[in-house]
């Protein structure tokens, strides 16, 4: 999971272009701060089952519909994943969170690792896992994971285990 500067901004038109967008425009693109990576959310992706309505590479699940989580448009900074996050259960990763940032929504998330599949083949997570803060109405956090070289969205990690496996990410909102 080593950071490859080469593919830290992914800005509106690249986002497009590789999920299959159009009308798209690039403005003022920010940069990352040491470490983050940029990510443009276009207004036309509010949920998961809109980004999976694009190319992006994600497994079918009927469900989708059911959580529509969303959030704002736009450029988003993404720590994905926060050094040394993993083999912490959820409240010790909200603790390695740097200042200025929040946990990050499971959609913006998923577009990332989406994106950055399509843009290099690779697995940002090296066939990891991330630990989302959104949940269910049961109480499970979400999960995403690429399986078979889809991203599969989960909810079934049951517990709030310190894995070694499972990662945090943190985001910041920059601009429209």
């Amino acid at each position: 999971m080593e950071y490859d500067p080469r593919f830290s901004v992914f800005s509106a038109v690249c986002v497009a272009e590789f999920l299959g967008l159009s009308g798209l425009k690039d403005g003022s693109v920010p940069k990352p701060q040491a470490g983050g990576r940029i990510i443009y959310l276009p207004p036309c992706i509010q949920s998961l089952g809109a980004l999976r309505g694009t190319k992006a590479p994600m497994h079918q699940q009927d469900w989708y519909g059911k959580y529509p989580h969303s959030a704002k448009p736009g450029y988003w900074e993404v720590i994905l994943p926060i050094p040394d996050s993993n083999r912490k259960n959820q409240s010790q990763q909200d603790q390695v969170v740097p200042p200025g940032f929040g946990r990050t929504p499971v959609l913006v998330d998923a577009l990332l690792l989406s994106v950055y599949k399509l843009a290099t083949g690779e697995d940002l997570l090296d066939n990891d896992w991330v630990r989302c803060p959104e949940q269910t109405s049961d109480g499970h956090r979400f999960f995403l994971a690429f399986d078979d070289g889809l991203l599969c969205v989960g909810s079934y990690w049951y517990g709030d285990g310190p894995f070694g496996e499972v990662w945090a990410s943190a985001a910041r909102w920059i601009c429209a």
